[in-house]
């Protein structure tokens, strides 16, 4: 039987509806000496909570604190939030800060209404570089005095600049995402030997 690919850590950037799938082990922090993880995400610009969820022990590995919610962030609006999370033993009771960091909320894939495509900056700066390339070619075909002609070059050539800047940009932003879904980040170099006197 194929075990399930679980994360082992909090996602950075999470669909709204989908389910919310990790687990973390905390050896001083077993689910078997009633600890568990209380998660709180909070919206940046009203400070207030918006979304929570709790840990369970995990079936499969009792040791390891499971989450594991479906239609998690359901109808919350696509931007950045915070999410914090405590371990929490209601017996003692005691609680501890175990992870706060930003996290991105992508649009609800299932929500009919939504059917704009899903951009990065990097993305939209590329996509209208290229429009503005575009123009300004037209432009140069058109241009027949020598001083507009050299503007329009002048033109070009920075934003020939800004695309270069902007595609690595994507370029990290495609490794970024790579890596934290377990492929291949592509930004490794092949050794190469030269042998000889």
């Amino acid at each position: 039987m194929a075990t399930e690919n679980i994360m082992d850590r909090e996602p950075a950037r999470f669909a709204a509806n989908d389910t919310l799938y990790f687990e973390r082990f905390f050896p001083t922090y077993l689910p078997s000496d009633g600890w568990y993880i209380r998660g709180t995400l909070t919206d940046k610009d009203s400070g207030k909570e918006v979304a929570q969820f709790v840990s369970a022990a995990d079936p499969n590995n009792p040791n390891s604190h499971l989450v594991k919610v479906p239609n998690w962030a359901q109808g919350l609006a696509a931007k950045e939030y915070i999410l914090s999370e405590e371990i929490v033993n209601d017996g003692i009771p005691a609680k501890h800060q175990i992870f706060y960091n930003s996290l991105t909320l992508t649009p609800d894939f299932d929500d009919k209404t939504n059917n704009k495509p899903v951009l990065t900056t990097a993305e939209r700066m590329l996509m209208s570089i290229r429009k503005t390339l575009e123009r300004l070619y037209e432009r140069l075909a058109r241009e027949t005095e020598a001083q507009r002609t050299r503007i329009v070059m002048q033109d070009i050539e920075k934003m020939r600049k800004e695309e270069n800047y902007w595609c690595e940009r994507r370029t990290n932003e495609i490794q970024t995402d790579n890596a934290l879904n377990g492929r291949p980040a592509g930004n490794v170099s092949r050794p190469i030997f030269y042998i000889g006197a």
